[in-house]
């Protein structure tokens, strides 16, 4: 909110200076609410190569077919990143979960910075917080680790739902972006291992989604197709939500993870952000679709599809 107010001249300055009148005691005061948009994307090239080097310049932006001015752009290399790590520990990952949790840890290790934060998350038909923001991946490897025995009394994250099933997809990535990422600045994702089956929330996939949106937060989903005993009996929400926020699905089956993961790290450290407020203030609520486009032919921008606004 930008104020602009008169200031009333004091009484003794308007003695020493009798030529200037007195300001009234009350003076209107005029605000306008602006609203930066941030929309974080990343281009890649006809052969599925990241672009990076691209400048402000070589970017238009439009929002519901109106082009916008961009006022702030920056290639996230060197920005902070906060990241939210999801652990799917229903029983359809049994017999998956050693080499989830080796991975997550070694992921970890290998994309934090001092200047980065991240947590970890476990969750069933429970949501989980097995370990809170650090900057430290011993401390989040430890918690990924040792989740087998610290799961239960570990606190929660959204409300203490009683849910039937197993695998709350939906409220975990709901109740952890809600509670943890959405009032953060900066660049922010969310990354979850599992097969993405929903079969327990309390919430559908267009609510996950709005709050993705709002949220400005990335979905990532390694979807290793969960333990070949489970038997399939509810959809995987993973495409839909991931898509919706601008991230992308990995189907890794039983292979390892760190092809995948080592995809996401590039993909976070060469996104592009820009930002703007827009031309057409609209009625809280309604969504605004962004579409981002670049001069250079071959080229392919990734971002979410828009926002709703507030």
């Amino acid at each position: 909110m930008i104020a602009i107010a008169a200031v009333a001249l004091s009484g003794a300055l308007a003695q020493q200076s009798p030529q200037l009148p007195q300001a009234q005691d009350k003076q209107p005061v005029f605000s306008v609410d602006v609203r930066l948009v941030n929309v974080a994307f990343s281009v890649r090239g006809p052969s599925g190569n990241l672009v990076s080097g691209l400048a402000k310049d070589d970017f238009e932006l439009y929002e519901d077919g109106a082009r916008q001015e961009i006022r702030n752009f920056s290639r996230d290399l060197d920005t902070p990143l906060t990241l939210a790590l999801l652990i799917d520990r229903s029983g359809s990952q049994e017999g998956l979960e050693g080499q989830n949790l080796e991975t997550a840890a070694a992921f970890l290790r290998g994309i934090l910075r001092t200047q980065d934060r991240a947590l970890v998350v476990g969750f069933g038909n429970r949501i989980k917080l097995l370990h809170d923001f650090t900057s430290t991946a011993r401390e989040l490897e430890l918690a990924i680790l040792e989740a087998a025995w610290n799961y239960g009394k570990s606190p929660g994250i959204g409300p203490n739902e009683m849910r039937e099933g197993g695998t709350a997809v939906n409220d975990a990535i709901y109740w952890t972006t809600k509670e943890k990422l959405e009032s953060l600045p900066g660049r922010k994702a969310l990354v979850m291992i599992g097969d993405g089956e929903e079969n327990s929330s309390k919430l559908r996939v267009a609510e996950v989604t709005r709050e993705l949106q709002q949220a400005d937060v990335l979905l990532y989903g390694l979807n290793n197709g969960g333990s070949p005993q489970a038997h399939k009996r509810n959809p995987n929400v993973l495409p839909y939500l991931c898509e919706d926020s601008g991230g992308r699905e990995f189907r890794v089956g039983s292979g390892p993870l760190k092809d995948a993961f080592d995809q996401i790290e590039a993909e976070l450290r060469g996104l592009y952000s820009v930002g703007y407020v827009s031309s057409r203030p609209g009625q809280p609520g309604q969504f605004r679709k962004i579409e981002i486009k670049t001069k250079f032919q071959g080229l392919t921008v990734k971002n979410r599809p828009g926002y709703y606004v507030r």
